[in-house]
């Protein structure tokens, strides 16, 4: 009778251990996604705080002031609708007379270097999609729009292929912007 309650207790001993062992396991997997998972959140954020930061703010400005200074053009062409050759041609006569040409230029290029490495983190899963998506879609989306039919042009200058490419990817990839009714 001794040598079988030893044994029932041995044999729950030993499913106890395995059924803790499992745990730990099950334990470790779940701790190593929520880290994976937090890293990516971490990722992500690194973006959104670059975004904002003085290089990229200052890009955007600059960018911003240059549309600025020829809004009485750009009313027209949106009110009256203009080719993509006939925009391509607005775009690169008033850059070349602008004082503001070459930092256009230059934060063009920065801006869409910083969306191609967005993009980068965000199709290699290094970054997590919701928060890119969140915050980077709107801004993508406007400047694949804005920049799209001048891509060619510009990746000509810059020696950079596929210019703009960062952009498109995240634009494409997000879900359309919502139509009020």
């Amino acid at each position: 009778m001794k040598l079988l309650a030893r044994d029932r207790v041995e044999l729950g001993a030993k499913i106890l251990a395995i059924v803790g062992g499992l745990f730990a396991i099950w334990q470790y997997f779940a701790d190593a996604s929520d880290a994976k998972e937090l890293e990516k959140r971490r990722q992500a954020l690194t973006y959104v705080q670059a975004y904002g930061a003085t290089d990229l703010s200052e890009h955007r400005r600059i960018m911003f002031e240059f549309w600025l200074r020829h809004s009485d053009l750009l009313q027209v062409a949106k009110s009256q609708g203009v080719s993509e050759s006939a925009y391509r041609a607005f775009f690169f006569t008033a850059l070349e007379h602008d004082a503001g040409g070459k930092p256009m230029l230059n934060a063009l290029y920065a801006l869409s270097n910083f969306y191609d490495q967005l993009a980068f983190c965000r199709s290699s899963k290094v970054c997590d999609r919701e928060i890119i998506d969140q915050y980077f879609c709107a801004g993508a989306r406007t400047f694949g729009e804005t920049y799209g039919p001048i891509s060619g042009r510009l990746a000509e200058l810059s020696g950079v292929s596929d210019f703009g490419r960062g952009a498109k990817e995240i634009a494409e990839s997000c879900e359309p912007p919502s139509r009020a009714s």
